[in-house]
């Protein structure tokens, strides 16, 4: 580099060249002549982009470490959005339908389930209906004997005529059939022939005899006169008679014959007047007689027998 590329590089940096003025001045005769160079001029070396200053051999090692760590993260992550789809779909599908699948066997079960639930509650209020049913309806066939307090027998051959007559009466009274005949002073006038099929449907017999009409008496209460130029019976209306009415606790049927027996556990309860018993409190049980009854046409009930119990 010569002279004047120096200068105009120090000019551009700002500096005023020094060899011209040590050339003007005059130099001391006492000293010898000495050579005056100029002094060093920093060159300025060219701006470097990326210096930095030089750092420890640990750290840059823990550095490569952690960019090779970045760079594997970054290609398994960038691998994973192609190897998904391929492998995830087909399996949420097969989920999703085993799932569909299951939540239908669950709504098939629980519909089963709340079937079955309503199917056995209404069977049961039906067999519970039909069990009340049918205990009223014993209650009703047996209702004439209670009322009477006839006597214990083992088969209807055992009774009277006039015990006979006497339920067959009651029987007309007690289910308002009595309502049918005419009344005439007090007194309804009933066939005898009336009387003798209310004691058939009443009572069972394979072989009844035609009974032996008579002027009969209940309990000193109930006196029916008996008319043989008319054959009929006349019966009083009103009668005031205070027995026993029926409660069937318990209705079993009897496999073991052939015939449709039924055998009915009824407790007499004492028919008081209101005044003869404490307000609020239940009759005390007169006796326990076990019904021995023949079911016919689902409806109707004949009596073969009694049995008193306690």
């Amino acid at each position: 580099m010569n002279t004047e590329e120096l200068d105009a590089l120090l000019a551009e940096l700002g500096h005023k060249p020094s060899h011209k003025d040590t050339a003007s001045a005059p130099i001391p005769e006492t000293e010898p002549p000495q050579e005056q160079s100029a002094p060093p001029v920093p060159v300025p070396e060219p701006p470097q982009e990326d210096e930095k200053p030089v750092e420890n051999v640990e750290i840059q090692a823990e550095k490569m470490n952690l960019r090779e760590r970045l760079k594997e993260s970054m290609t398994e992550e960038t691998a994973l959005p192609t190897a998904e789809p391929q492998t995830s779909r087909p399996r949420k599908k097969d989920s999703r339908f085993g799932e569909t699948l299951l939540g239908l066997f669950l709504v098939i079960f629980a519909l089963i389930g709340v079937f079955s639930t309503v199917t056995a509650v209404v069977r049961a209020a039906k067999n519970r209906k039909s069990a009340d049913s049918m205990e009223m309806q014993v209650a009703d066939a047996v209702l004439p004997l209670v009322v009477m307090d006839c006597p214990m027998f083992g088969s209807t051959l055992e009774l009277s005529d006039e015990q006979m007559l006497t339920a067959s009466v009651w029987s007309l009274l007690t289910s308002g059939k009595i309502n049918e005949y005419t009344e005439e002073m007090g007194y309804r006038t009933v066939p005898a022939a009336d009387v003798e099929a209310e004691m058939c449907r009443l009572f069972f017999v394979q072989q009844m005899e035609p009974p032996q009409h008579q002027t009969i008496g209940a309990a000193n209460d109930l006196h029916c006169y008996y008319d043989a130029e008319s054959d009929s019976y006349r019966i009083p209306t009103e009668v005031l008679h205070y027995s026993y009415t029926p409660k069937v606790t318990k209705l079993e049927e009897n496999l073991y014959t052939g015939i449709n027996y039924w055998y009915a556990e009824v407790e007499y309860l004492p028919d008081q007047p209101a005044w003869q018993r404490i307000l609020g409190t239940e009759p005390t049980i007169g006796k326990r007689v076990k019904f021995t009854l023949v079911q016919e046409n689902q409806t109707q009930w004949r009596i073969f027998g009694t049995e008193q119990l306690s």
